[in-house]
């Protein structure tokens, strides 16, 4: 009975990530650049932009800057350096994030556009925790893209990231959450199996768009 209870929560489980509706997966993508990000720069900017007004003030305040005494003046123009420094660091960050989401957007429908043939060691780079590679996975060896809208259910620390980066059908097949079952083998499915995998390449087919191939292991 406890097997039988745990496979019917796998399959649940698995269910929900291929049916879960996700209108909002570009919306929730696009939130976090401009609403966790930006306010993380803004944050930055407007700390470090106080550092500076504050070094200024005491460089030159009331005139009293050639009272200030040589250790003074050091204070004061180390924080003005420390502000120019953090300033930049963060503007840095920033346009990197920026450039990479781009060059990642370009790859992606570049790929849309004409599909490429995977390897194994490709494929495992879009698991989700390169940032310069988008999340991939793979179904009957056609690889979707879920960076958009499943990366709440495939990327690092979802429920089903050891279908990430990977052909994972064998899972799909045997409705399994076990990384030891995310293989493209099918080596000994039943029919019913059989059935069960071509369930799930309809449903993902239509809900993912098609970026490549990979070979059978």
């Amino acid at each position: 009975l406890v097997p039988s209870l745990q496979s019917m929560a796998d399959a649940v489980a698995l269910l929900r990530a291929a049916e879960e509706p996700a209108s909002n997966a570009e919306d929730k993508d696009e939130g976090q650049v401009t609403s966790s990000a930006l306010r993380r720069y803004v944050t930055w900017g407007a700390a470090t932009g106080a550092l500076a007004i504050v070094a200024r003030a005491w460089l030159g305040s009331n005139g009293a800057a050639a009272e200030r005494t040589q250790n003074e003046k050091l204070v004061g123009w180390s924080a003005l350096a420390v502000s120019a420094a953090l300033s930049t660091l963060g503007c840095g960050r920033a346009c990197y994030r920026l450039f990479n989401k781009w060059r990642l957007e370009t790859e992606v429908k570049q790929l849309r556009a004409s599909p490429k043939k995977f390897t194994k060691a490709e494929l495992a780079l879009h698991n989700g925790r390169h940032p310069r590679h988008a999340l991939f996975i793979a179904v009957k060896g056609r690889v979707l893209d879920v960076h958009e809208e499943g990366a709440d259910f495939y990327g690092p620390g979802c429920a089903y990231q050891h279908l990430a980066g990977r052909d994972g059908s064998r899972a799909l097949a045997k409705m399994s959450l076990k990384q030891e079952d995310a293989l493209a083998d099918l080596t000994g499915l039943t029919d019913e199996e059989m059935g069960i995998l071509n369930d799930w390449a309809t449903k993902l087919y239509k809900k993912y768009p098609a970026v490549g191939t990979i070979d059978a292991e």
